[in-house]
């Protein structure tokens, strides 16, 4: 077990950015990749892991971890896709473009 809390801001996102990646992977191996984009946001809240002792989906370790830092989405787009979320001790508030690179859920509309 990892405390995230004593690490450093670069750690936090090192090793977040990793489960990230890890969720979206065996979320694939597990369930299969979403057949439509009508199915991804139900994926996306699905895959959960337990963290720090909170259930997080890969779309709150998305948008309310990674990039708890960065500008919000719109208010339309939040309100259907962004969970409402929050975690204090594991959000980022680390900002830096690079990151939206660095996410990469795997759907075919994600550059590889």
């Amino acid at each position: 077990i990892i405390n995230l809390s004593n690490e450093n801001e670069i750690n936090k996102l090192v090793i977040l950015l990793n489960l990230y990646h890890i969720m979206i992977l065996h979320g694939s191996i597990v369930l299969g990749p979403p057949m439509a984009w009508v199915n991804w946001q139900s994926y996306f809240n699905t895959v959960t892991y337990i963290v720090g002792g909170d259930i997080i989906s890969i779309a709150e370790l998305e948008h309310n971890i990674l990039r708890a830092g960065m500008c919000k989405s719109s208010a339309i787009f939040s309100k259907t896709t962004v969970p409402q979320s929050t975690f204090p001790t594991l959000a980022l508030k680390y900002r830096d473009f690079r990151l939206n690179f660095c996410i990469n859920n795997g759907s075919v509309s994600m550059a590889s």
